[in-house]
């Protein structure tokens, strides 16, 4: 760890006697407007003040606009040329005013005790840099479909074991945002992971252990669709760029081998699935000279399996 980044002008959440902590959430969208009521309602519903709720709208060709608009004073509204969701992000995070920061997106939910629960966690834990919740799956009507228990926070399990451990609802100090600097406009699959491997440079995570937060499945989301070449790659540029710094501490250093093999495999894993078999077979290769203890572990095998799985529908 490089060092605690709480400066002495910040004000520390859930201090006894302290103001309550201005928390900042910026919700980016690009034609967002079939699910953005319920992202901006559950972030207005919130039990906790104050809250800053910013919207930026990159470049929407439908309604997302002018159902933005509709709330009035309640949320800030800024538009852009359409650049992505890092981009958008970072400029509501640069127009932000909280000591604390987080996001939502616009197919995403917040439960009403969920800022408040972060915000307590972060204060409990002066050190922690970031806050992350449980979360649960729905799907395109809201319902349910599985509640997802995060891991406690472990930087060796987020590094080296490419385990992207926060997900909807995270929050994060303004200080270490500053120190870290904002997420990479260059990526567009995993930019969340890469910024979480800088920002743990800088302090430990703690993980809330109670589904505060929705993560939506649908068609259009991201995450479930076809990578190109480019996005499949990213896994691995963001690693070796990662290990290409110059002021990692030894302790980070030393899981360099086992975080290339695990970024290979998981690289494969998307080639595959987006059916480019070949390279994905290279890439289980290359995870095997990194590390053979990981190339040949129970997670590989069963990316493997599904690899093959995919392939089989094809």
């Amino acid at each position: 760890m490089l060092g605690g980044v709480t400066g002495p002008s910040e004000r520390t959440a859930g201090e006894a006697g302290s103001e309550p902590a201005l928390v900042s959430i910026v919700i980016p969208a690009y034609n967002a407007a079939k699910y953005l009521r319920e992202a901006i309602d559950s972030v207005l519903g919130q039990r906790y003040r104050p809250i800053e709720t910013i919207l930026v709208d990159d470049g929407s060709t439908d309604g997302t606009a002018a159902i933005a608009e509709g709330y009035g004073a309640d949320i800030r509204l800024l538009r852009q040329a359409n650049a992505g969701q890092s981009a958008a992000l970072n400029r509501g995070w640069e127009f932000a005013r909280g000591d604390l920061l987080g996001y939502l997106s616009a197919d995403d939910r917040l439960h009403a005790d969920a800022v408040a629960s972060l915000v307590e966690a972060l204060g409990q834990n002066p050190t922690a840099v970031l806050a992350y919740p449980d979360f649960a799956l729905i799907d395109e009507a809201a319902r349910q479909i599985r509640e997802v228990q995060t891991q406690a926070y472990d930087q060796e399990l987020l590094i080296a074991g490419g385990i992207c451990l926060a997900g909807p609802g995270a929050l994060f100090r303004r200080s270490a945002f500053a120190a870290a600097g904002g997420w990479d406009t260059g990526l567009s699959q995993i930019p969340d992971y890469e910024f979480l491997l800088r920002l743990s440079l800088l302090g430990p995570f703690v993980r809330l252990p109670r589904v505060v937060a929705d993560f939506r499945i649908h068609e259009e989301s991201a995450t479930y669709r076809a990578s190109s070449i480019d996005r499949a790659d990213e896994p691995v540029r963001v690693m070796r760029s990662f290990y290409a710094r110059a002021d990692l501490p030894a302790t980070v250093a030393r899981w360099r081998r086992t975080a290339m093999a695990n970024a290979c495999t998981l690289s494969a894993y998307r080639h595959a699935r987006s059916g480019r078999f070949g390279r994905g077979g290279r890439l289980l290769i290359q995870a095997l000279l990194w590390n053979p203890f990981v190339a040949w572990s129970r997670r590989t095998a069963s990316l493997v399996l599904q690899m093959l799985h995919e392939g089989n529908r094809r």
